[in-house]
């Protein structure tokens, strides 16, 4: 399995528009990409301008698949203009799951 975490900085203001983007990010997630295993969307409670996605693909082409399909290009369409720095995003390989 590959895994990809975002984290993801909200411009002041514009938290809410930016977890309204990967709501329906992860909606279309879960309509259209069955080999995208996981989407997970986290928001900091102390700091609700940080964003964290944890999101879990079948394999490196459905990862790939992801990163260039209509969910993603949504989102960073929507809200790319409200995130305040570059996206930190880190791609692995699954070495544990319970």
């Amino acid at each position: 399995m590959r895994t990809l975490t975002a984290i993801i900085r909200a411009k002041a203001g514009h938290a809410e528009a930016v977890r309204a983007a990967l709501i329906r990010c992860g909606a279309a997630v879960r309509a259209d990409e069955p080999r995208t295993l996981g989407f997970t969307v986290h928001q900091d409670s102390a700091d609700p301008c940080l964003f964290v996605t944890w999101e879990r693909f079948a394999d490196a082409a459905a990862l790939e698949a992801h990163n260039a399909g209509p969910a993603s290009r949504g989102f960073f369409a929507a809200a790319g203009d409200l995130i305040d720095g570059p996206v930190t995003v880190v791609i692995a390989d699954e070495v544990f799951v319970r």
